[in-house]
């Protein structure tokens, strides 16, 4: 019986694999960082709305006023809770909104705005604010923090539609 040798992969054959390999690489390692990119973004907003929300439930438990300033520094946006009272329950570090390159509020382009929290519990100015990732989706947006109604914040990846409020006869 004749015994046949084990033949090894040619050097094109193993060429070839690479080949395919870093391509399938390149793919991945693109879209995965435009999946983390998005996933900042929509999180560092959600952010945001947490600690709106926190700002209030403290502004009306404590009967106080707060205030949350998003502004602009060295081109990055970022968001820090400001309160007259000596507070240790209101966190005033500043954070940074990650991947958020502009903001809109009713529309109109900001590159600072001061949200006030009453002991109410009302937000003023009672607006939509939306995010961009960048300054060519400045249109469509990419997420929305819906202050129309008071006592109610939401997280929005459509524009909400202008709230009415409707008086009772």
């Amino acid at each position: 019986m004749k015994r046949r040798a084990k033949s090894a992969f040619t050097l094109l054959e193993i060429c070839v694999a690479l080949l395919l390999i870093g391509i399938i690489a390149s793919v991945v390692g693109v879209k995965s960082k435009d999946l983390i990119d998005q996933h900042r973004f929509k999180n560092g907003i959600a952010a945001l709305m947490t600690t709106l929300q926190e700002a209030q439930g403290i502004a009306v438990t404590y009967q106080i006023d707060l205030e949350c300033n998003i502004f602009t520094k060295d081109g990055e946006k970022y968001f820090q809770i400001k309160a007259d009272a000596p507070l240790m329950l209101v966190d005033r570090t500043c954070k940074i909104l990650p991947k958020v390159r502009s903001f809109t509020l009713n529309d109109k382009k900001c590159d600072q705005t001061t949200l006030k929290i009453y002991s109410s519990g009302r937000i003023e100015p009672a607006a939509v604010i939306a995010f961009h990732k960048n300054e060519a989706e400045v249109q469509s947006g990419n997420c929305w923090i819906d202050l129309q109604r008071p006592l109610l914040i939401k997280l929005a990846t459509a524009k909400p539609l202008p709230y009415r409020e409707e008086m009772p006869e």
